[in-house]
């Protein structure tokens, strides 16, 4: 587990801006910590979440995507299919239920590649509804409820 301090850190560099139901804007580098956060904020649609960066592994060995499905958890039917390709071969994927919250995780390449990062609902279709954070930095990841309630905060 890591230490708390790095989210401390990140928690008041994003505590003003805080989640608002809009997208944060992107961060180039956080060069002070540990991890770049590269994006994070709230997403509804019906249409699918995506966002496509080129990285390396110049300022993190790992590309983490960490996801709150925010339907109510009695909206089972309402599940997200989250996943990380890399060009266009798909190399995570992870299905979460209303209410859960999980991160899905690859491994970066040293030449830059394409990466993107989706979320769309699930077999059944219907409105999603996301809170996520995009992260590069090493292979260990925190406990996705908890850094998306850290780094995004509670929904307004």
């Amino acid at each position: 587990m890591k230490k708390y301090g790095i989210l401390a850190a990140l928690v008041m560099t994003f505590a003003l801006a805080g989640c608002g139901g809009e997208e944060q804007p992107e961060v180039a580098s956080q060069e002070a910590m540990a991890d770049t956060i590269i994006n994070s904020g709230r997403e509804t649609s019906d249409g699918g979440f995506e966002r496509t960066y080129p990285l390396d592994n110049t300022q993190g060995e790992a590309l983490h995507f960490y996801v709150t499905n925010e339907r109510e958890p009695s909206d089972v039917y309402t599940e997200l299919v989250v996943t990380i390709s890399r060009g266009k071969k798909e190399v995570a994927r992870e299905v979460i239920l209303p209410g859960e919250s999980a991160v899905v995780t690859t491994m970066l390449t040293e030449k830059e590649k394409e990466y993107t990062c989706k979320a769309e609902p699930g077999k059944n279709g219907g409105d999603m509804a996301l809170c996520y954070a995009i992260v590069q930095g090493g292979a260990e990841t925190e406990e996705p409820a908890a850094f998306l309630d850290e780094m995004v905060g509670e929904p307004e």
